[in-house]
């Protein structure tokens, strides 16, 4: 069976408008995941989340499929366009992780994302893509910020969030985490012991 995404809209006072709606259609053995919401001043809002889809290739092995998707919605609840693939499946060792969106007043929007590469000599990543009030990309992927590469001593990036304001100016905020500690085959996936935080900070990019 597919999963998929419901909103429900509530007035100031937190009285629902309606019974709650999809935000995507289900399909088969897909997942959905880790939803964020962003609205503005007249009601307009955009959804985004990650899809898990489990999947045989060509030679019968089982692989997921994980992409980051968004849609936007009139103050009514109606959708305006199709869903748009934000983060396209990159391969097994690539995940688009914790998508975070953020609305400015003419309805232009950017969504946020962790990017997590599960392969020794990779790194992770905040990235950033704008759109439109149409939905249409503005550019390529913000890259702003990368973890380091040492092996040794791994950086971790996670919690991204994002906030805008009313003409579309954006911060970006999100946690890294240093650990110490040996890791099996240079890969911090598998840490031998398990690894220790040596320091952990907050950081934030303004755009």
């Amino acid at each position: 069976l597919g999963h998929h995404g419901v909103v429900k809209q509530l007035i100031a006072a937190g009285a629902p408008l309606d019974s709650g709606f999809q935000i995507s259609a289900p399909v088969a053995s897909t997942s959905v995941a880790v939803p964020d919401v962003a609205m503005n001043g007249s009601g307009r809002f955009v959804v985004s989340w990650q899809t898990f889809r489990g999947m045989f290739d060509e030679n019968n092995v089982s692989v997921s499929v994980i992409e980051l998707r968004a849609r936007m919605f009139a103050a009514d609840g109606a959708a305006i366009g199709p869903e748009l693939v934000v983060a396209p499946d990159a391969g097994g060792n690539i995940v688009a992780n914790d998508p975070a969106v953020a609305i400015d007043d003419d309805g232009d929007f950017v969504v946020a994302w962790q990017r997590t590469a599960r392969v020794a000599g990779q790194n992770y990543q905040v990235l950033a893509q704008r759109y439109n009030g149409l939905g249409v990309r503005q550019g390529s992927p913000i890259v702003a910020a990368r973890s380091s590469l040492d092996n040794l001593s791994p950086e971790i990036i996670s919690r991204v969030d994002v906030a805008m304001d009313g003409d579309g100016d954006f911060v970006l905020a999100w946690s890294e985490s240093r650990f110490t500690g040996l890791t099996l085959g240079g890969n911090p996936y598998f840490p031998i012991p398990l690894p220790r935080i040596n320091s952990r900070v907050t950081s934030a990019n303004l755009y």
